[in-house]
């Protein structure tokens, strides 16, 4: 997934110069103690300014009990690998970092529809990729939310935020989520998350809209931390009716144990790629709590470059 990943990102950078756009970017990336060689050849070839950052075994290993065996997880983790890295990105930027898992695809349209919107949006917390948030997809479904006639130049005002390939200003992250970034949370993130619910759950009539304990990794963080903005700030995540970035996580930790068929590494990228095309994702997924893996909508296809921001909740 890394592989073709990176491929849809270097299209969607090339868009950006041929839009007349500067490339300023500096890729970090953000690599996992253990990450196989594999895809260290495949970072080796970027093409983009980038600086490596590879993790060393989890200060905090978790221990894992299976068929009476005790082994210990070295590896740092979602959570603190992104908030490490979020901190590390925002020491050298004065603006804003974007994050971009692995299995993160972007539209041809990505970075030029940042930078269309990052020019005409009064000030946010968030830029979103995707229309629908996580908490929408956990509490009413993965299909919800997604407007009748979705417009691709649409963008939308809202407080629910969704981890697949955000956009953070730098204040907001200041603010409200580098406090977090620690190893008291990371080592206690039930017990933080918690005690945040006991906090600020009064307000929901006001927008804090988790319940006690829900979600307490970093995205449920920042989701949190996004409602607090708007009821104190009153600033808002922006995301677009037409989404410009597709999820491929069809395995991991939450998304079943299958792989992508395919005798070779270069045969597996070109299913995936041509899935992606294709709109065929659903046939390679394994997981039966997910099910939903929408491609790219055609109505990209006629984005006009322009933006309309829609500023009712």
């Amino acid at each position: 997934m890394l592989k073709v990943s990176l491929n849809h990102e270097i299209r969607a950078r090339q868009q950006l110069r041929n839009a007349g756009i500067a490339d300023s970017y500096m890729t970090l990336f953000l690599i996992e103690y253990g990450t196989p060689e594999t895809c260290l050849d495949v970072i080796s070839d970027y093409p983009f300014p980038s600086i490596q950052r590879k993790r060393g075994p989890s200060p905090s290993p978790r221990i894992i009990t299976s068929r009476g065996r005790r082994r210990s997880v070295l590896q740092n983790g979602l959570t603190r690998n992104i908030m490490e890295g979020m901190k590390e990105g925002f020491d050298m930027t004065d603006n804003h970092v974007i994050i971009l898992e692995d299995d993160i695809m972007v539209h041809d349209t990505y970075f030029v529809f940042l930078e269309r919107l990052l020019a005409a949006v009064p000030p946010f917390t968030i830029i979103s990729s995707q229309y629908r948030g996580m908490h929408t997809r956990a509490v009413e479904g993965e299909h919800s939310g997604i407007p009748a006639g979705a417009d691709p130049s649409a963008v939308e005002r809202l407080h629910d935020y969704c981890p697949w390939g955000p956009l953070i200003r730098k204040d907001f992250f200041d603010t409200y989520i580098r406090p977090f970034a620690s190893e008291t949370y990371y080592s206690n993130r039930q017990e933080v998350i918690t005690g945040l619910d006991k906090t600020y759950g009064h307000l929901k009539d006001r927008g804090y809209k988790y319940s006690e304990g829900m979600h307490n990794e970093q995205a449920g963080l920042i989701n949190r931390m996004a409602d607090l903005a708007m009821i104190e700030q009153q600033r808002y995540i922006y995301a677009p009716q037409v989404d410009r970035t597709v999820h491929t996580g069809f395995y991991g930790a939450n998304r079943g144990k299958g792989r992508i068929a395919g005798l070779t590494f270069a045969s597996r990228c070109r299913r995936l790629k041509r899935a992606i095309r294709q709109n065929r994702l659903e046939e390679l997924n394994t997981s039966r709590r997910y099910t939903s893996y929408p491609s790219f909508s055609s109505r990209l296809q006629n984005w006009d470059g322009t933006i309309r921001i829609r500023e009712t909740q």
